[in-house]
């Protein structure tokens, strides 16, 4: 799992320390002549088997403490995913009062356009029958053009009566509308406290898990200070991806020449060996290859394919795609992995790296706020990051036939191997909307 990780970490620690120790025992033993050496023997036997049985009891604080944590970044997938669906809901509700409004706004017009012309109609229809009789009979052709009114107010008032239900029934309609939109924007009311209540359960799901964290990685603050001097000496994301890539490597090696000469060793008299792994440098064995879950990968983002992969950009062939999201929309880690990179990156302000082995990353950019740090493990649909949030959002982009404009984001996605950018929708589980 993930956060075995850190446990392997803890455990690979303590047994250092523990190991230093015990070898520090003999060293002062054999400084002290006096005593018995089988009694000295004794004593340096049984303070190895204490510690060796102290060891055993804080790794199984640090297992204890690496399934709680990772039990709370489940329930926190389980929450974001209840966010999200949320997210949707008022999205769809929201455009949906942007159409009804637009339909009643359209229905209005054409009533009044109806009406006016009506109106007409009918002040030319009621001057031609208050026409005097006599006056026809002076002017012979008036009498012909009273005929020709009479005939045409016969045709006309079977029309004129259509007109009128046609009016009376687009009436109706834009009252049922009127009282479709209240019914909606009521909904739409619920739904946006129903997903702020979410929100709130979230963040504080994820605080603690931020905690756990913190606790299991000692690691996390050295690291995020070598990936920011990495960055600043980047002069493109490839080269920023070539140094976390060699920092890897170079990481790695150190680990495993720790652990071989901590396999090197002399054993205390009677103590088992414990086999302890480097820690790994993509996803745990026990999850799937990136390389096999194609088309399965999580959205990073509720919403709308703004920008597809290849696409033309201030004439630039797009690297990874744009989605237009919800303001304040989570974004979740598409696979699992381990992150390499988190923090401000030239032109592509805030930027996440997530490393899923096999040469596979994931980079986001254009999040308000980021939540995982450098060296943390994270599960597919763990949020990772947010959107700016409405009541500092600003329209990035007209409106998509899925989201509506107001408060609009954009997220940016790649997907590379070795360090090469690949077309990330194929990747993707269904959901996305298309390109607007």
């Amino acid at each position: 799992m993930p956060l075995s990780i850190y446990t392997g970490r803890i455990a690979l620690t303590l047994l250092i320390l523990g190991l230093g120790m015990a070898c520090a025992v003999p060293n002062s033993a054999a400084q002290n002549p006096e005593g018995d050496p089988r009694s000295r023997l004794d004593a340096i036997e049984q303070e190895l088997a204490q510690r060796a049985a102290q060891q055993r009891v804080l790794a199984e604080k640090a297992r204890a403490a690496g399934r709680e944590a990772e039990a709370i970044a489940r329930s926190i997938i389980a929450a974001t995913a209840d966010v999200q669906a949320l997210e949707e809901r008022v999205t769809a509700v929201a455009l949906k009062i942007e159409t009804v409004g637009d339909l009643l706004q359209e229905q209005e017009s054409l009533l009044e356009l109806k009406q006016d012309q009506m109106a007409r109609t009918l002040a030319a229809l009621q001057r031609l029958s208050r026409r005097p009789q006599a006056l026809a009979l002076l002017r012979p052709g008036d009498a012909d053009e009273t005929i020709k009114g009479a005939i045409l107010l016969r045709e006309l008032a079977p029309q004129l009566e259509d007109e009128a239900r046609a009016v009376g029934q687009q009436v109706a309609r834009i009252l049922d509308l009127r009282k479709e939109l209240m019914a909606e924007r009521e909904t739409l009311k619920a739904d946006q406290k129903a997903l702020e209540a979410s929100r709130r359960d979230l963040e504080f799901q994820r605080e603690a898990r931020q905690a756990e964290q913190q606790k299991l990685s000692q690691e996390a603050q050295e690291e995020s200070r070598v990936m920011a001097r990495l960055a600043d000496q980047a002069r493109s994301l490839e080269d920023l991806l070539k140094a976390i890539e060699a920092e890897r490597a170079r990481r790695l090696a150190a680990a495993n020449a720790a652990a071989e000469r901590l396999a090197q060793m002399p054993k205390a008299p009677g103590d088992k060996a414990v086999a302890l792994a480097a820690p790994p440098a993509s996803a745990p064995s026990s999850s799937v290859p990136l390389s096999e879950a194609r088309g399965s990968l999580a959205l990073p983002a509720r919403g709308r394919l703004l920008r597809t992969f290849g696409a033309l950009n201030g004439g630039l062939h797009e690297k990874g795609i744009t989605i237009a999201t919800l303001a304040g929309a989570q974004v979740v880690a598409p696979y699992d992995g381990r992150v390499v990179y988190s923090g401000p990156f030239r032109g592509y302000g805030k930027l996440l790296i997530i490393a899923h082995g096999e040469e596979y990353h994931t980079l986001l950019a254009g999040m308000d706020e980021v939540y995982a740090s450098v060296g943390q493990w994270v599960l597919a649909g763990e949020p990772v990051g947010m959107m700016q949030d409405e009541a500092r959002a600003v329209p990035q982009r007209a409106k998509t036939a899925d989201v509506p404009a107001k408060n609009a984001q954009e997220l940016y996605v790649e997907l590379r191997k070795g360090g090469e950018p690949v077309d990330p929708v194929p990747w993707l589980a269904a959901g996305l909307g298309k390109v607007s």
